[in-house]
């Protein structure tokens, strides 16, 4: 079966780009894609480089808050698919603004 990566933040609730609900999500995913994917939910702060590397590029689906970690789409196959969760906040800047 295909893996799909369902990326977390460890930091929970406490990054604004971060998923509440992110339980919710996880179960959702899996019980649309389960019959055909291996859903592997996914920190990349627990993985080494070559490790992030490695397993984006056998990832068939990557789906996440865009951040740092998403970088490692661009280790994935031809073909793949990211599905890129933007959060509902009003003030949500996808590039963070240089303190003055």
């Amino acid at each position: 079966r295909k893996p799909v990566l369902v990326l977390e933040r460890k930091e929970r609730g406490v990054d604004a780009r971060g998923v509440v609900n992110s339980d919710d999500l996880l179960r959702t995913i899996t019980s649309v894609l389960n019959a055909t994917h291996t859903i592997i939910p996914y920190i990349c702060g627990d993985n080494v480089v070559a490790g992030q590397i490695a397993d984006f590029h056998r990832a068939d689906v990557v789906i996440g808050v865009a951040g740092a970690c998403f970088g490692n789409v661009l280790f994935m196959k031809p073909g793949s698919t990211i599905i890129t969760l933007v959060p509902a906040a009003t003030n949500y800047i996808p590039i963070m603004p240089v303190q003055q």
